[in-house]
């Protein structure tokens, strides 16, 4: 006593008085009405979309440019305190050459005075270097 399931209606398949347990499965609704009726979203949504689209691209290209801008002048700042530095390096060794000429360093404070700013100043020289060099990648 099979029945053929297949060549039966859906609403059939789920009708209330043939089931006992109808409230477990209710039985779909098709609501083509509303479906039909609805508005086209791509025609509200495109000058919206084309307005916030231009503003978006502006706003991107803007940010971009003043990075661009403002990592090149930190760049810029970078290897010209490191040149200041270097001028500085430059002039500390050079007071160390000609105290060692007039008098052998025989002024031990000013000796490692002399040359702990001279280090300070070599190491801020290449520091300053490498960082402008990070920066510009």
């Amino acid at each position: 006593m099979r029945e053929d399931f297949s060549r039966r209606q859906p609403e059939r398949l789920v009708s209330n008085s043939r089931r006992p347990s109808a409230g477990l499965f209710p039985q779909p609704r098709i609501f083509r009405a509303t479906i039909g009726s609805m508005p086209e979203i791509s025609t509200v949504k495109t000058p919206i979309q084309s307005r916030s689209r231009l503003g978006h691209a502006l706003f991107v290209a803007g940010k971009s440019l003043i990075i661009s801008v403002l990592k090149t002048m930190y760049a810029l700042w970078l290897e010209v305190t490191g040149l200041i530095f270097g001028f500085l390096t430059v002039a500390g060794a050079s007071d160390l050459v000609r105290h060692y000429r007039a008098d052998h360093l025989a002024d031990y404070r000013r000796l490692v005075t002399v040359s702990v700013f001279t280090l300070v100043c070599a190491w801020f020289t290449v520091l300053s270097y490498v960082r402008a060099k990070k920066t510009r990648k």
